[in-house]
């Protein structure tokens, strides 16, 4: 799931003629958040066909890997782990920083009219759950299941105005 969330929140912005700084960095910390995330998930399609998956240097030095190695790692490979667990941790921290700001911002009415714009988190945060259980192998099953129960943790979220995550 691709969310375009501070675009989304910059026209609801245009929209409505307020302004609020605490919802716009939220919505930057998520859309960060996004985009690691669906940077990790199309790791192993551009693996597969033998492409670059973008990784940044300064990343795959910490962990011993240079580009032309991504192409011979092995599923369990312990460098790739470590290379994924490295973005799946910004990820999530940026998650947890997109949680502390919707905490402050959540008292106000304007806040609310925004709510179906961070929906996605929900997504985002269990598919870090799972990649962590997954020993960050970004080649586990577990990560390509559809979770069938999203759409009733999203209805539970906004009715009992929980956290975002």
């Amino acid at each position: 799931m691709q969310t375009n969330t501070p675009i989304s929140l910059a026209l609801l912005d245009a929209i409505l003629g307020e302004y609020d700084e605490k919802l716009t960095n939220l919505a930057v910390k998520v859309g960060q958040a996004s985009a690691l995330t669906s940077f990790i998930r199309g790791i192993p399609h551009f693996l597969a066909k033998h492409l670059d998956p973008g990784v940044p240097t300064e990343i795959l030095q910490q962990v011993g890997l240079s580009q032309s190695d991504l192409f011979h790692v092995e599923s369990g490979d312990e460098r790739l782990a470590r290379t994924v667990g490295l973005m799946s941790d910004a990820a999530v921290q940026n998650l947890k920083q997109a949680d502390a700001l919707w905490r402050e911002c959540q008292v106000t009415y304007f806040a609310s009219k925004f709510y179906p714009v961070f929906m996605p988190t929900i997504d985002i945060s269990r598919f870090h759950k799972t990649l962590q259980k997954a020993a960050y192998n970004p080649f586990d099953p577990r990560l390509r299941r559809t979770d069938g129960w999203l759409a009733v943790r999203m209805a539970w979220r906004k009715r009992f105005n929980e956290s975002i995550l």
